[in-house]
């Protein structure tokens, strides 16, 4: 998925992991991408809505509320609406 949003959008892309590492805790990466400032957080996870309800933006949050999706149809909800959204 990284590499394809790249590909596509021309952005910087980072897995979680890369950023702080496999047992950051999702308040604990919130925070630190709300201090990065312009940062998008792709998810299937409602916590990351629950931790912008309380911290507040940013980062943007991208929540995918779809069952299990291969990357191809990943790949189709997101193509036309990530530059929309990452621009807004």
């Amino acid at each position: 998925m990284a590499g394809w949003l790249h590909y596509h959008f021309g952005v910087e892309v980072q897995h979680v992991y890369e950023m702080i590492g496999l047992l950051a805790s999702d308040e604990s990466f919130y925070l630190a991408a709300k201090h990065l400032g312009n940062i998008i957080i792709i998810t299937k996870d409602i916590d990351f809505i629950k931790l912008q309800q309380t911290f507040g933006p940013p980062p943007k949050i991208i929540q995918i509320a779809a069952g299990n999706l291969s990357n191809e149809e990943l790949h189709l909800l997101l193509k036309d609406s990530f530059e929309a959204i990452a621009l807004s």
